[in-house]
């Protein structure tokens, strides 16, 4: 502090434990209390007249601040303290928090540990919210906000990652509630699915796959389509655990207008629907025609000489191995595979079309006259959807 300000700012004045005069203005140097009628207190060296060194400023409220400071200023690393029993500690620039600290937040267990920039978190932290770690954000940071990319895990194990702005959940990301067993990946928008996205509900196997439940324990509900804050919105897919599904308009979370349904054995029923529920002619059931499952094989066999009756032959043959195929396809459903990305979720355990490359493979179908692109055009021919659906699309 220059010697001509010190009668203006400082009350009281000890220089290495002598208390001098604050008319007399010496050169200030060495160890230092300085009482400034501003109601701080300075304890700590002095340099050519100025705070400069380790010392300890104190402010009338009680807070105080203990670290380095240079040419009068507040700045390298030191330690604020509150009287709620806030602390940081960390890199200070002129008085504010800059660079890299850790602030605490009293008894409530919050942490934050990272970046701050002119007083406020700026780039990559972490904030811990409570005692034991199960909750936290680590990410990017602005304006004191999450602000970018980052990760947050809730209490009750929830975890979302993906893009945050103004402290909500918005951009592309992707969301795992534990508890619920689902799953949205999509975009966000005020902390709701809002735009396109992938909502997924997991079933939960309480026992093995049998012949007689392995479609809904091998199954799960998913939609894909448009959402408008948190509900379907716009137009989208539903397929449902059984096999069957909707595509088509929605609203609030409910069908409602023009939609297709395709039940477990591929008939399509296509019309109105209004508040989830379709808008049904005078005596017009929605239910398939046939209880059975369609099996879809004329493109197969247009080559027979009667194609008909090979058609019956395919269905009299899959009738009898029925259970075995079953058990053959909940193996190869389930059977990790070189082709697939380890660690990557998938929607359901359906066979994916690798996995029906290895059943051929073993089953010695894969022939000089049968290879495996003739199997994928098969594949793709029987991924076709129904007439009816496709002409609705």
């Amino acid at each position: 502090m220059e010697p001509e300000l010190v009668p203006i700012a400082v009350d009281e004045l000890e220089v290495e434990g002598a208390i001098a005069s604050v008319q007399q203005a010496p050169p200030l140097e060495g160890k230092a209390r300085l009482a400034l009628k501003s109601g701080c207190v300075y304890e700590g060296q002095l340099f050519a007249g100025k705070l400069h060194g380790k010392g300890r400023l104190t402010f009338p409220d009680g807070m105080y601040y203990e670290g380095d400071f240079h040419n009068n200023a507040i700045s390298g690393r030191g330690t604020y303290y509150w009287p709620t029993g806030v602390t940081y500690e960390g890199d200070v620039l002129a008085g504010v928090r800059h660079g890299f600290g850790k602030q605490t937040f009293g008894d409530s267990g919050a942490v934050y540990e990272g970046e701050w920039e002119n007083g406020v978190r700026q780039g990559q932290g972490t904030i811990t919210l409570n005692a034991d770690g199960s909750h936290f954000y680590r990410g990017e940071w602005q304006e004191d906000m999450k602000w970018g990319q980052g990760t947050m895990q809730y209490p009750n194990g929830d975890v979302y990652e993906g893009a945050w702005e103004r402290d909500a959940r918005c951009g592309y990301g992707t969301m795992k509630w534990g508890g619920l067993r689902q799953q949205y990946d999509g975009f966000w928008a005020r902390g709701l699915p809002h735009g396109v996205g992938t909502h997924i509900w997991f079933q939960q196997l309480v026992t093995e796959p049998t012949p007689s439940n392995h479609a809904m324990l091998l199954m799960f509900n998913r939609y894909w389509g448009h959402f408008r804050d948190g509900a379907r919105h716009g137009y989208g897919v539903l397929h449902y655990a059984t096999g069957a599904r909707y595509e088509g308009w929605w609203a609030r979370d409910k069908k409602e207008g023009r939609g297709c349904f395709v039940f477990e054995n591929g008939e399509v029923w296509r019309g109105a629907f209004e508040g989830d529920r379709p808008v049904l002619g005078e005596g017009e059931a929605f239910a398939p025609h046939h209880p059975n499952v369609a099996i879809q094989v004329g493109d197969l066999v247009s080559e027979e000489e009667v194609p008909a009756a090979a058609a019956r032959g395919v269905a009299n043959v899959l009738a009898v191995y029925n259970t075995d195929l079953r058990a053959l396809y909940d193996k190869y459903c389930r059977r990790p595979s070189l082709h697939l990305l380890q660690d990557v979720p998938r929607p359901s355990f359906t066979m994916v079309t690798c996995q029906m490359w290895e059943l051929a493979g073993d089953a010695r179908l894969v022939t000089a006259g049968t290879p495996l692109s003739r199997i994928d055009d098969m594949l793709g021919r029987a991924r076709r959807p129904p007439a009816a659906l496709a002409e609705f699309r």
